[in-house]
């Protein structure tokens, strides 16, 4: 995440394992690439502080066939 300038980053959990400190810092971290004209998609079970763009999807009902 440090290292690359990508217009579009996918995440799976990343806030799993991370106290709040840390979370706070990834949301930080991720607000970034989204200020600078690109994109987040991720995956979380997680409440987002974080108060820019933010599209949830709820595929609940989507769970197997």
């Amino acid at each position: 995440l440090y290292m690359t300038h990508a217009p579009l980053w996918i995440l799976d959990e990343p806030f799993t394992a991370i106290d709040k400190r840390g979370v706070a810092e990834k949301e930080a971290l991720l607000a970034q690439p989204v200020e600078q004209g690109g994109s987040v998609l991720l995956t979380t079970h997680h409440d987002l502080s974080h108060a820019g763009p933010v599209t949830r999807l709820n595929l609940e009902g989507y769970m197997g066939t």
